[in-house]
């Protein structure tokens, strides 16, 4: 009976033994850790990368934030004429005085387009005055760097008193082809010179087709 009682004594203590020994974990050999930190590291990398990108992306648009495309391509300027002339069914001597502001579009680099609006006065102040206001659509084609080609189309009220004579009113229609050169001032500034001719006879026109030269200095807000 002690001889059983000890048997299994020593097989209890054994089986404890070999339990104890496989529950304990095996530690991870050199490579497996090596392994493993790279792995983690190649991860962390590839998770911050996209965050990068989003910051470069973000710092190339803060140039135009707050700045729409419209804004960005929107040029304002026009241009000022003053000379003076003879005219003879009154016989005296007029001032021609006239502003012509302008408000377009650059749609591409070719093709800009907008409205075009001006007022001229000629008259001597007194005795003969005539008032035009006008209003219409403009387009210009660049074709060749530097240069333009322009149509106009102008809408016109104008009042002509004379002494003497009763006041005239009258709305009339015309139209311009013209071209020029083009000068930069600056990133998105220019300034044109050039000639265009009127399409149509009329009073406005004293019933003439001629060429007048023309100026005008035009300023973007883009940046």
């Amino acid at each position: 009976m002690k001889t059983f009682f000890s048997i299994f004594c020593m097989m209890t203590s054994l089986c404890v033994y070999s339990q104890d020994e496989y529950s304990q974990p095996k530690p991870a050999k050199p490579t497996e850790i090596e392994t493993q930190d790279r792995s983690t590291r190649d991860s962390i990398k590839i998770i911050n990368q996209p965050e990068a990108k989003k910051e470069e992306s973000n710092s190339d648009s803060k140039s135009y934030k707050g700045q729409s495309n419209f804004v960005r391509n929107l040029r304002v300027g026009g241009g000022f004429i003053a000379s003076s002339d003879y005219d003879a069914e009154i016989n005296t001597q007029i001032a021609v005085l006239g502003i012509s502001p302008q408000i377009t579009s650059k749609l591409n680099d070719y093709f800009e387009g907008g409205l075009a609006t001006s007022y001229l006065y000629q008259g001597s102040f007194g005795d003969a005055n005539l008032h035009s206001i006008s209003l219409g659509p403009i387009m210009r084609v660049y074709p060749i760097e530097g240069y333009f080609l322009q149509v106009e189309g102008q809408l016109s009220h104008l009042t002509s008193s004379v002494r003497g004579s009763e006041t005239f009113k009258g709305n009339y229609f015309n139209a311009y082809i013209g071209g020029g050169w083009m000068s930069e001032i600056g990133e998105n500034s220019y300034f044109l010179t050039g000639l265009k001719v009127n399409l149509i006879k009329n009073d406005l026109t004293r019933n003439l087709i001629r060429p007048d030269a023309f100026a005008s200095i035009h300023f973007g807000f883009g940046k």
